[in-house]
């Protein structure tokens, strides 16, 4: 059993220094583009299926020891200790194959098993596999394919926040000035994209956002008569950056946080974070008004699509 466990959490340490990054509340299969979602709500075998195809998934395939190690250990974390469904089922034919139809490439029944029923679960107190009938209610897990978990294309996905971002490019419509916003155009293009300027509530959000702007930036530093104007975005603040006061971020979620070298303000003006790369440091940078010359580049941010699909 010990050996198990470990097993699960050599995998479960190993995922998590892999490039593709699984959204919070998920748990990465070593190897694969595949994120496990739990799902401690107990359902039939049938509401387990709709559940996770509403995902873009389905009810989880074991295909090795390896991952039955990793699923055994999420039981006890994630479902307290309670058996659950995986993608094994017993075909028309008397077959039993995955969930989705393919046949079996492992199997790790336990003794006697798979005996009555049409479903299989995971066996809390062995690591084994059980049949059962598939009216019983359990959790159950889902596999997804990561890459359903990502953005758009051009967007940038964060794991710490489950949220997608967008920094608009830069273009040179005159082939010398480097392309901004006034704040207002600027919420507008996030709008038509299904989105609003990024609202930040962390510390690590508000680090992420800094370091798209910084390394992100023009090769050259013609990008406007002022030419500190590529290195900072506008967010999504339009106020006195006053934390609570039912002061509102542009996608309506209450100011939380503020850049800790940046101050609050008597009067509302527009917000942009600046990333350091023309002063010596980074900070949000605010203006009074964002007529030009205050003209910007801007940062986008909307759910992500697993965040979408949980809501």
């Amino acid at each position: 059993m010990n050996m198990v466990l470990s097993l699960a959490l050599f995998f479960s340490l190993f995922s998590a220094i892999q490039a593709f990054a699984c959204p919070n509340g998920t748990i990465s299969i070593p190897g694969q583009h595949l994120c496990v979602v739990p799902v401690p709500q107990a359902a039939n075998y049938n509401n387990a299926i709709r559940e996770c195809d509403r995902l873009g998934g389905g009810v989880v395939k074991i295909e090795s020891v390896f991952e039955n190690a990793i699923l055994f250990g999420i039981l006890e974390s994630s479902f307290n200790g309670s058996a659950a469904y995986i993608g094994v089922e017993k075909s028309a034919n008397g077959k039993w194959v995955y969930s989705d139809g393919s046949p079996l490439n492992y199997t790790n029944w336990a003794a006697g098993q798979p005996s009555t029923g049409y479903c299989a679960q995971i066996d809390p107190s062995s690591t084994k596999w059980k049949s059962l009938d598939c009216s019983t209610s359990l959790p159950y897990f889902c596999g997804v394919d990561g890459n359903k978990f990502q953005c758009p294309d051009g967007w940038v996905y964060s794991p710490d926040t489950d949220f997608c971002y967008y920094l608009q490019n830069f273009t040179t419509p005159d082939s010398i000035h480097w392309q901004l916003y006034n704040w207002t155009t600027a919420e507008l293009n996030c709008q038509k994209m299904g989105s609003h300027l990024a609202s930040i509530h962390s510390k690590a959000e508000n680090n992420f956002i800094f370091n798209l702007i910084y390394y992100r930036g023009p090769t050259s530093s013609n990008a406007s008569p002022n030419n500190c104007d590529y290195s900072r975005a506008w967010i999504g603040l339009y106020g006195n950056a006053q934390i609570g006061n039912s002061n509102l971020w542009s996608d309506g979620t209450f100011i939380d946080f503020r850049d800790p070298s940046t101050s609050a303000i008597t009067s509302a003006q527009y917000w942009a974070a600046h990333s350091g790369a023309c002063l010596s440091y980074s900070h949000w940078d605010s203006f009074a008004s964002d007529a030009p010359p205050n003209a910007s580049r801007y940062v986008c941010k909307k759910d992500s699509l697993y965040r979408s699909g949980r809501a």
